[in-house]
């Protein structure tokens, strides 16, 4: 065998290795990988909805029934009715504070954090301990625009979906919904938490920027649903008490 046929036999054996290394290190999406430990100081990994999560990419508050609230951001999360609650994150640090809120909150959970793997970490929880989930805080938004999403109620054992929603969150009776400072002069919302500070039930407030939301809100009436407008087409109050569950979808 000539040198040069070696050389040439050598080479090829190197680009297999290299290809072989390369497979074991890309997934079949183009990530790492590699055990996806912490994003700090990189890209922040996808930042897309789990493939397993309901509802999509967002910045959520979870409502618990002793009080407390969990709130931040995730990559998507499922909340069944009589079921569990799961929160996705595609780095360990991340859902690691996420199982640190859900422990505060008073909730015993379980989590595939223990190890560490390729694809998406979760914590869940059972969904009986929490009233539902709402928006936490506006993304991407201008004064001029406000992100759309979708708010999910509950009730007599049927569901309802409420489209083209920039806001949505819950309140004790007599208290407030905690909007943002920047933005609670806008849409109704401080004419929302007013309103629901003189009230003795529990309420959902729902704004919207779009025009023509009072049919919409009608047809949340008929299906059982106590809804008072606070703002004509911009901002609607819901009565909780009797609202079995309800959630956000921060994508809509």
């Amino acid at each position: 065998m000539t040198e040069f046929k070696k050389a040439a036999i050598n080479a090829a054996a190197l680009i297999a290795v290299a290809a072989t290394a390369g497979a074991s290190i890309l997934g079949c999406d183009g990530f790492a990988n590699e055990p996806n430990e912490s994003g700090a100081g990189t890209a922040a990994g996808p930042e897309r909805k789990a493939a397993a999560a309901r509802f999509g990419d967002g910045d959520y508050t979870f409502y618990f029934k002793n009080g407390a609230t969990a709130s931040g951001d995730c990559d998507g999360y499922s909340s069944e009715y009589g079921g569990k609650t799961t929160i996705y994150e595609w780095w360990r640090d991340d859902i690691r504070k996420w199982e640190t809120r859900i422990k505060a909150a008073g909730a015993n959970i379980e989590t595939n954090s223990d190890k560490y793997h390729s694809g998406y970490y979760w914590v869940s929880f059972d969904t009986n301990l929490i009233y539902g989930t709402g928006l936490h805080e506006l993304r991407n938004w201008s004064i001029k625009t406000e992100p759309t999403g979708a708010a999910y109620l509950r009730i007599d054992g049927k569901e309802t979906k409420i489209v083209g929603t920039n806001d949505f969150r819950y309140a004790q009776a007599g208290g407030d919904f905690n909007w943002q400072s920047k933005k609670i002069k806008r849409f109704g919302r401080e004419n929302l938490s007013e309103v629901q500070k003189s009230r003795d039930v529990s309420g959902l407030g729902i704004v919207f920027l779009q025009a023509s939301n009072g049919k919409k809100m009608n047809s949340v009436k008929e299906r059982g649903y106590s809804v008072k407008t606070v703002k004509e087409n911009e901002a609607y109050l819901i009565d909780a008490s009797t609202i079995e569950w309800f959630a956000y979808d921060d994508e809509g």
